[in-house]
């Protein structure tokens, strides 16, 4: 997979194939294992700055492990940043690394820990992280079996969801289409 995304010669025909892989469900491996270089798939398209194929990722559920969340949460392209945080916890991110996406604006200032401490009790990252640790802590039984399928299922999930056994509205449900706009569950290749 990798070595086909290094290789392409412009355009987004290599979608093509990363959609195959996904519908055919392709070994969850295939999508995580870094290439020579140590990149893996997400952190790939990271650096391409191509936010509908990161967004195409989480809804199919790829890894988050070993991203940088503070770093990425701008590829994204998304302003609700304690949507995004909900949206990444329940795709399988760590709280930490959530925690360090809402504190980044206090975190990248490189001052002490007392000044840092009195900066977060003035700033919007303090809500917005009180917040976050509210949804972490109250999620309902329903939330939290989310969380578990999408780890148990893996990548490729808007296909597997469908073998399951699930009634329509919880396989929207597991797949997040609660939280995640519909224009990125598709992909467009423009070639």
């Amino acid at each position: 997979m990798y070595g086909i995304m290094i290789h392409r010669h412009g355009g987004r025909k290599w979608i093509n194939f990363l959609k195959l892989l996904l519908i055919h469900k392709c070994h969850p491996s295939s999508l995580d294992t870094p290439g020579e270089d140590g990149i893996m798939l997400l952190q790939w398209i990271l650096e391409k700055e191509e936010a509908d194929l990161i967004w195409y990722l989480v809804t199919e559920n790829c890894s988050l492990e070993g991203l940088d969340l503070p770093y990425v949460k701008n590829k994204f392209q998304f302003s609700n940043m304690l949507l995004l945080s909900k949206i990444l916890f329940e795709s399988g991110a760590p709280k930490s690394e959530i925690k360090n996406i809402n504190l980044s604006s206090v975190l990248n200032t490189g001052l002490s820990f007392t000044t840092y401490n009195l900066m977060l009790e003035e700033s919007d990252d303090k809500q917005q992280l009180d917040e976050f640790y509210n949804f972490c802590n109250s999620r309902s039984l329903k939330s939290r079996c989310r969380r578990e399928i999408r780890n148990g299922i893996g990548p490729g999930i808007s296909s597997k969801i469908t073998q399951v056994g699930l009634p329509k509205y919880l396989q929207d449900y597991v797949v997040m289409k609660d939280l995640i706009p519909e224009k990125y569950f598709t992909l467009v290749i423009n070639n």
